[in-house]
């Protein structure tokens, strides 16, 4: 009998708008394999939780909340956790595994004797070494939640991150046994895998970036600098950027600002965007995982990203499938970024290997090959 696993996340399990559309394509992809017993929604009280963790600037209420550090974050969590349990109960057993996604809610106690897992594009040890990050890393409260995350991370059976990166943090920086953390990955934004344009105008040179969040921690202050130095040497260069808006946009820079994917227009928008292009840069600082350079590859682009903090360098064979430089250096962004530009026979070349890759290693069915496989061989360990 093949393993059937449950899944929980907070919020609908299916909504494109639930961890960016991450659950709907993890849970699709275990379910078409014939795995998924059932998916069920943890949220509790979120605007309420919203109000509890307000702070008057807006940025360090977005990442008290995210992080989980406010002063009744604790309680909240316990009543979501039992909201859940009451929530899975009926369609525990029929199931073998709990895969939750995110640490929002600790169904372990309740799960037993079947597995307790969890997926994941990061953690809160590596969420503070954001550039970006306005938390006080010795606060109390900030403390308290990554003790939470500690003892529930502990306790777990199996604990599944998105790259190789945060199978590292698991284990370095929160000190969890190596031996139950496995990466397996992730897929593209796309319900379904797209094909690349038959005939993309390569000598078009057509540059884009797609990012919402911080503009200064997803390297753009750095890109600007070297749009700069790319026109003066391809003066017919344009730079799209999807996510940001730019109150005074350089010469040959449009901001399309975000445009939400949650509409089929919205999503026609931005594949056209991705079919147009002739390279893909995205030179973070910080990025948990960079579902983005994945979406370009799809589409059969060359990457320009940056050895910053984060799983995304992961996305990128450097000379291969993209480049990769160093974060925050504007000259050499710059230089890679000529080098596609001034050359369509490399860029086409990288941008069919970068697809390639993609399709062999990075999308939603090999993602749940890889955690039923990883399931399987706890449960035969314990």
């Amino acid at each position: 009998m093949p393993t059937r696993i449950l899944g929980v996340v907070d919020g609908a399990p299916f909504s494109p708008l639930t961890f960016s559309g991450i659950s709907r394509r993890l849970f699709g992809a275990l379910r078409d394999r014939g795995s998924l017993t059932g998916a069920v929604d943890a949220r509790y009280a979120r605007r309420a939780a919203l109000a509890l963790s307000f702070h008057p600037d807006r940025r360090r209420w977005r990442q008290r909340y995210d992080s989980g550090s406010w002063p009744l974050a604790g309680p909240v969590r316990a009543r979501r956790s039992a909201v859940a349990r009451r929530r899975t109960a009926g369609l525990l057993p029929h199931s073998d595994a709990v895969l939750q996604v995110g640490a929002y809610v600790d169904l372990v106690d309740a799960v037993r004797p079947r597995l307790s897992c969890s997926y994941h594009d990061g953690n809160l040890a590596a969420y503070l070494r954001r550039r970006d990050t306005l938390l006080d890393h010795s606060a109390p409260s900030v403390r308290r939640a990554l003790d939470r995350e500690r003892r529930l991370y502990e306790r777990l059976d199996l604990i599944l991150p998105m790259s190789e990166w945060l199978r590292r943090s698991f284990i370095e920086d929160l000190g969890i046994d190596p031996e139950k953390v496995v990466a397996v990955g992730g897929g593209p934004n796309f319900d379904t895998l797209p094909e690349p344009p038959t005939e993309r105008a390569w000598d078009r040179p057509r540059l884009l970036f797609v990012g919402k969040g911080s503009w200064e921690r997803k390297g753009g202050p750095e890109l600007l600098r070297a749009f700069a130095e790319v026109r003066a040497a391809v003066p017919g260069a344009e730079l799209w950027v999807v996510g940001q808006k730019l109150a005074d946009a350089p010469p040959g820079v449009t901001a399309f600002g975000p445009i939400s994917r949650d509409t089929p227009e919205g999503e026609r928008r931005v594949r056209r965007l991705y079919e147009e292009a002739t390279a893909f840069v995205l030179p973070s600082h910080f990025e948990p995982y960079g579902v983005v350079l994945m979406e370009a590859s799809a589409m059969g682009l060359p990457c320009v990203t940056a050895a910053g903090d984060g799983g995304a360098v992961e996305h990128v064979e450097d000379d291969v499938t993209g480049f990769v430089v160093p974060a925050g250096d504007a000259d050499a962004l710059a230089d890679r970024l000529v080098r596609l530009l001034v050359d369509p026979a490399l860029a086409a070349r990288m941008g069919a290997a970068a697809r390639a890759r993609l399709v062999e290693r990075s999308t939603w069915p090999a993602v749940a090959d890889r955690i039923v496989a990883a399931i399987e061989a706890r449960r035969a360990a314990t």
